[in-house]
């Protein structure tokens, strides 16, 4: 049928009640009252997620004829996460309405309900939240283990790296460089950019002691946190290591001194252990004391008792240092009164004299073999009489005397000596 002879009763209908009500007031039913929403803009956009997206979303809304409504008011819900300003907006002239849409702090997909009321069916808007850019307050950098042993890789640091963005999304995707403080470092690099859950890995090891800072950048953004890793001496080895021994004296403490160091040169502290120190020669066998003092360095001791030619061999984990063993030379201590020794006889019956050798002595009983000493020796109660100092540590005297039997006294630097008095026949 004809659009044209179909709708001429129904203009001139119109004519004639329009005629009928007095000029241009006619209202049909549901003219300008909401019949439909529809989305007019801003659907399917991209955004970083806890912002704004760059287009708001807006409706439309029209009357059974399609025609704008003025002054609809529109509901806006967001689903999903994120918020909308206003929650509530009415349309204008040209029947539109709408709202600022910002997406929740996840990277998914959102959805906004717009809404009038009496109209059953709302149009829902979609976005997808997507993660922001490296946050330097977000992201971490960590060490494990924090304390290495030094070392060309072969003990070495793993570094952590987790790139986030400001509402603490991880980012996939993104290159990472590290840098450290320190001396002797070995850094190895991640090999590949952060996985999805934001992370990538390198290395850190070193030959110089100390802490040593690690800082990260991720793709550009200088990570705030950083990591530190400790690195300690590694095991001490002999061939670095050095000792002194110095020569000794019989009943004082001979004292060497010995430093470790390891394969790099660092001073070791902590392995006493390691350390075994030996005697051989004059004094075989004499105890050992072995303490730490500080920077790697340690403190051996023995206290040799016989005069003579020591060995002392110093071994680190069971390797001699070099120039182990060593020789230290003992030597006599102080003269001792208390340990020095006489031989007392006599020649002749009545007119006799009385032969006197004096060996002077340390403490051990070891000669002393020099002389400076004063001996003096007293026959029943007589004047003292001085001995002969020959010069390598005896002293001897021949005193004559009359009768049968004698006592003897003698005296080393005012000290009565062992055995003292003597009794002659």
């Amino acid at each position: 049928m004809d659009r044209r002879t179909t709708t001429f009763p129904l203009a001139l209908a119109l004519a004639i009640l329009t005629a009928a009500c007095g000029g241009g007031d006619l209202t049909l039913p549901n003219e300008g009252e909401p019949a439909e929403i529809e989305i007019f803009g801003g659907n399917r956009q991209n955004g970083t997620v806890g912002e704004a997206l760059g287009e708001s979303l807006t409706v439309m809304v029209t009357d059974r004829f399609g025609e704008p409504v003025d002054g609809a008011s529109v509901t806006w819900s967001a689903e999903g996460g994120g918020t909308v300003d206003p929650a509530q907006s009415v349309t204008t002239a040209d029947g539109r309405a709408g709202t600022q849409r910002v997406l929740g702090p996840q990277p998914t997909t959102y959805f906004t309900v717009a809404s009038v009321e009496g109209l059953a069916d709302p149009v829902t808007f979609m976005s997808t939240g997507q993660a922001g850019g490296a946050s330097a307050e977000q992201s971490t950098v960590s060490a494990a283990p924090e304390s290495v042993g030094a070392s060309s890789g072969e003990s070495a640091s793993t570094i952590t790296v987790t790139v986030r963005d400001e509402l603490g999304n991880p980012l996939a995707g993104v290159p990472v460089s590290l840098s450290a403080t320190g001396e002797g470092n070995t850094l190895v690099q991640p090999t590949a950019a952060t996985d999805a859950s934001g992370v990538t890995t390198g290395t850190l090891s070193a030959t110089g002691l100390g802490s040593h800072v690690v800082s990260a950048n991720a793709g550009g953004t200088a990570i705030e946190q950083t990591a530190t890793v400790t690195v300690v001496a590694g095991a001490p080895v002999a061939g670095n290591s050095s000792a002194s021994v110095p020569n000794g004296t019989a009943g004082a403490a001979t004292v060497m001194s010995i430093q470790l160091h390891d394969a790099f040169g660092n001073p070791v502290e902590g392995a006493r252990g390691s350390i075994a120190v030996t005697i051989t020669g004059t004094n075989p066998g004499a105890a050992v004391s072995i303490e730490e003092q500080d920077g790697g360095r340690y403190r051996a001791s023995y206290t040799p008792r016989f005069v003579g030619n020591d060995l002392v061999e110093v071994r680190v984990s069971g390797a001699g240092i070099p120039g182990s063993p060593f020789a230290s030379a003992v030597a006599p201590g102080p003269v001792s009164p208390a340990a020095s020794t006489a031989t007392v006889t006599r020649s002749g019956d009545l007119f006799a004299n009385i032969d006197v050798v004096v060996t002077a002595r340390d403490a051990q009983g070891n000669p002393t073999g020099r002389g400076g000493d004063v001996v003096l020796i007293t026959v029943n109660g007589s004047p003292p009489i001085g001995a002969v100092d020959r010069g390598n540590g005896t002293y001897d005297a021949s005193i004559p005397t009359f009768g049968f039997s004698f006592t003897v006294e003698i005296t080393l630097n005012g000290g009565v000596i062992l055995g003292s008095p003597f009794t002659v026949p």
